[in-house]
């Protein structure tokens, strides 16, 4: 019994969790690009970082929305980053991620 429960309880987290991401009418899913990296963040919340469209150089993890909040968390080779937390807007057709101390990276959309 106890492990039904605990199997039970793991689904809903899991459901929670898959509901404060993006989704598919994200306007975060797609490709973006910001000096030479791509940014593909996927509709299943799971994204690519890749420098140059170059396979070795991927990075992979995950990324959700939280009101205007973007969360991205991945590993490249192994390796974990921290986790990243912006405030998000759109400007001119850009994503415009805000880190807590003020700097802006500008992503343009390339698919």
């Amino acid at each position: 019994m106890k492990r039904v429960l605990l199997v039970a309880f793991l689904l809903i987290i899991v459901a929670l969790l898959v509901g404060c991401g993006g989704g598919e009418n994200s306007p975060v899913v797609g490709v973006w690009e910001r000096d030479n990296w791509l940014y593909e963040f996927n509709s299943d919340g799971t994204i690519v970082v890749t420098l140059n469209e170059n396979a070795n150089s991927a990075g992979t993890g995950t990324w959700s929305v939280n009101d205007n909040r973007l969360t991205l968390s991945r590993t490249n080779q192994g390796v974990w980053f921290p986790v990243n937390s912006y405030t998000f807007s759109f400007r001119d057709g850009s994503l415009i991620l805000r880190e807590q101390w003020g700097d802006e990276m500008t992503l343009t959309r390339v698919e």
